[in-house]
Formats: C-alpha cells, sequence, structure tokens
C-alpha cells in the first residue's frame, strides 16, 4: 500500500514540474492552457498543454526555441524578433534607388555611401538583423552580361557593408538580372526603376 501511495506522489510530482515549464500552449481540446506566473492551467481533458516547445522568456507567444530575439519582446512574424521601425523602413526604401555606380560597372559611385552608411548604422544598433540584397537590371543589352552586373553589384554592395564591420555571416547577396522588372522597359523611366539594388532585412 504504502508503495503505491509513493509512486502516485512521483507521478503528480512530474506532472507539477512539467506544467511549471509550460507557457503559451494550448491543451489537447483546444482551451487555453495558460494561467498567470508562467504556469499552465489543467484544462477540463485533464492535461497542462503541449510543452513540446518549451519556455518563450519574453513572453510575445513564440518559444525560445524558435525566436530568434529570444530575449526581446517581438511578433511572430519576424521570428520573435520586434517589427522593424518607420525609420528603419524609411532608410531602406530611400537605398533602393539611391545606390549608384558607374556605368556598366559594379563599382559603387560616391554620392550611394550617405545612404549605405545610414544602412550600416541600422545594422550596427540591431545585432540580430540579417540583410538581403538584390541587384537588378533593366533589359538593355546581354540577357547574361546583366545578370553577371546584377550579382558583381549586389556583392559589391554586401562587401562595402563588410568593410563597414559587418559579419559576412549577416549578409546575404544575389542578382537577378533583368528577370524581375518593377516596371515596363520601353520607357526611360521604367528602365531607371527597374536598375536598383533591393535591402530588405531578415531575420
Amino acid at each position: 500500500m504504502k508503495k503505491l501511495v509513493l509512486m502516485s506522489i512521483v507521478s503528480f510530482g512530474a506532472i507539477i514540474s512539467l506544467q511549471a515549464q509550460c507557457c503559451n500552449v494550448v491543451s489537447s481540446n483546444g482551451l487555453s492552457a495558460v494561467s498567470s506566473n508562467d504556469k499552465c492551467v489543467v484544462t477540463a481533458s485533464g492535461l497542462a498543454g503541449d510543452c513540446a516547445k518549451g519556455p518563450d522568456s519574453d513572453k510575445d507567444g513564440v518559444a525560445d526555441a524558435d525566436d530568434v530575439c529570444a530575449d526581446v519582446f517581438g511578433i511572430a512574424e519576424n521570428k520573435g524578433c520586434p517589427a522593424i521601425s518607420d525609420d528603419e523602413a524609411a532608410t531602406l526604401a530611400e537605398a533602393l534607388y539611391g545606390i549608384n555606380f558607374k556605368t556598366g560597372s559594379d563599382v559603387i559611385t560616391e554620392d550611394s555611401y550617405e545612404k549605405l552608411d545610414r544602412v550600416t548604422k541600422v545594422m550596427e544598433l540591431k545585432s540580430f538583423y540579417k540583410l538581403y540584397i538584390a541587384g537588378h537590371t533593366d533589359s538593355a543589352g546581354d540577357d547574361a552580361f546583366n545578370l553577371d552586373l546584377s550579382k558583381k553589384r549586389a556583392v559589391a554592395v554586401k562587401k562595402y557593408f563588410e568593410d563597414k564591420g559587418i559579419a559576412s555571416s549577416r549578409l546575404v547577396a544575389e542578382g537577378f538580372g533583368e528577370t524581375k522588372p518593377v516596371a515596363p522597359n520601353d520607357t526611360e523611366e521604367g528602365m531607371a526603376k527597374n536598375r536598383r539594388v533591393e535591402l530588405k532585412i531578415r531575420f
């Protein structure tokens, strides 16, 4: 009899320990299983919920195991990192058509430095940001040349950030040539829009 009681206590203790680790989970019957103090309540199903994802240190609904910014409150769309601010979005938008190169070359012109430096500042302040750099051209000239040029220009921008101290592991550069136009290539204005380097924050 004593042995049976002891086994019950041990089992009950294991359940309590499991419940204490639950956070932002749902029980097997679909009801919320979260209570205050980061502990889960026992629902009508008699189950505290699915603890497989583990703790959520910053209480943003993204488990630490999946949270790129586990110590900072964020949003699920950004893998647990904070939303990009309006100022940061504006900085990236300014760079879209503000990064210029010498004609037919991957050499960045000096009038582009200020905008690139602003992006560098954003990357310095937000160490969890990663930057995707995509090079594009208009349709003038040879397709293969344009593809190669767009790749070289994207890599040149990547190198600029690396030279400013941004780790290479946080930067990805790709070129698409003329394959992703944002405007018709039958006008000068349209072609100018298609000659661009897009910078996108990733997590």
